[in-house]
């Protein structure tokens, strides 16, 4: 009989310690390194506390999104989205117990590249563009990709909180790194009246490939008619 009783009370700690949730917290913030809010229960699909540092530099400005919440960071060092006028780069940190503060995210600045460096590309081309303030963005612009953006990605975000005093709208596309397309994935449900969608690609955008397309076409076209 005693036997028995132990056997439950393992039974049920272990129920309950599957069950347990951690609380973070919840906020964000435009063009700041830190942001208030309050703490929210997790769900069982994320089992981290994370900050998230999102820098875009078009030329000479930067804007930046700070933002506190439940999720997953599996990735040691920044992400970048690259598009023909600039870059997005976000970083991720986090911590494993609850309410607790992950270590502030950090982004080094672009390394000075020569000019051959900035043309050498891996192969991938896709679509470019960046629309602050809209839901999307769709353009007849490409963008040659290098180094690990092996991706293209296109990517829709519209978020405000529920006190109204923080806003994001973005729309972007371009050259994207396979750990910014994981990312995403992980971390899909985020906090705040939030709706946002992506897609990462693995090959250069159609467009760019039925160009190539109508092009061999042609060529075979010309061929057997001279024939």
């Amino acid at each position: 009989m005693r036997s028995s009783w132990l056997l439950f009370i393992c039974i049920l700690s272990g129920i309950t310690a599957t069950d347990s949730r951690m609380s973070c917290l919840e906020c964000a913030a435009k063009n700041a390194k830190t942001c208030e809010g309050k703490l929210k229960e997790c769900n069982l699909a994320t089992d981290k506390c994370i900050s998230v540092l999102e820098v875009t530099r078009i030329g000479t400005r930067e804007t930046s999104v700070f933002m506190r919440l439940c999720g997953n960071c599996s990735h040691d060092k920044p992400m970048s989205v690259r598009f023909d006028k600039g870059i997005l780069k976000i970083n991720a940190t986090c911590c494993n117990t609850d309410a607790c503060t992950p270590p502030e995210p950090t982004i080094p600045p672009e390394k000075p590249g020569t000019k051959d460096e900035k043309l050498k590309g891996n192969g991938i081309r896709c679509k470019s563009c960046f629309a602050e303030s809209a839901k999307a963005c769709d353009c007849n612009t490409f963008v040659n990709c290098s180094g690990e953006e092996v991706k293209c990605i296109a990517r829709q975000i519209s978020a405000t909180n529920k006190s109204g005093d923080y806003s994001h709208v973005a729309a972007i596309r371009g050259c994207a790194t396979k750990d910014m397309c994981q990312y995403l994935a992980e971390n899909i449900t985020q906090p705040f009246q939030l709706k946002t969608s992506f897609t990462c690609s693995d090959e250069s955008d159609s467009i760019h490939n039925s160009l190539l397309l109508l092009l061999l076409t042609a060529m075979f076209s010309k061929f057997t008619t001279a024939m």
